[in-house]
């Protein structure tokens, strides 16, 4: 990419102009995304009761909203 098309299109970094995605990955591959608006508990905790049966084990990464 040309250097001042790249500037045009490449804003800064982090979470600006980027979507959110929530995933649970299952052993044996079969995996549930989806896009939210929030990366607050509530709603990331809910995804994971909706896909994840009760008293298994999950790992995550260590984002605070993860804890239960």
């Amino acid at each position: 990419m040309h250097k001042w098309i790249r500037e045009q299109k490449i804003t800064g970094t982090g979470g600006k102009d980027k979507t959110m995605v929530v995933g649970v990955l299952e052993r044996g591959g079969k995996i549930h995304a989806s896009v939210t608006g929030s990366r607050r508990k509530k709603s990331l905790q809910a995804h994971v009761r909706e896909h994840v049966e009760p008293g298994a084990e999950v790992f995550t990464d260590a984002l605070k909203s993860m804890r239960v």
